[in-house]
C-alpha cells in the first residue's frame, strides 16, 4: 500500500494491565532468551460488557480546530 499522505495522524492504541499480569510479563522477559523474545507474539481481546456500551474520554487542546470540529460533528452521538 502506498502512502497517500493521510497517515500522519495515526496513533497506535495502548492499554493498561493490572500489576499481577504486568509482573508475570516482567518475570518472563527477565528470564527469556533472545530466541524466545524473537518468537514472542502478544495478543489481546477486548471484551465488552453484556450491554455493549463503551465509555470513553476525549481529551483535547482548546486551541485545536480539528478537535473542536470533531466534537461538533459527533455531539449528537
Amino acid at each position: 500500500m502506498s502512502d497517500d499522505g493521510t497517515g500522519g495522524g495515526i496513533r497506535i492504541p495502548s492499554m493498561l494491565i493490572g500489576q499481577t499480569d504486568g509482573n508475570k510479563l516482567v518475570k518472563w522477559f527477565e528470564s527469556a532468551s533472545d530466541e524466545d523474545i524473537e518468537k514472542l507474539v502478544l495478543m489481546s481481546d477486548f471484551v465488552l460488557p453484556e450491554f455493549d456500551k463503551v465509555s470513553w474520554d476525549f481529551w483535547l487542546t482548546s486551541s485545536s480546530d480539528r478537535a473542536l470540529t470533531f466534537l461538533e460533528d459527533f455531539k449528537d452521538m
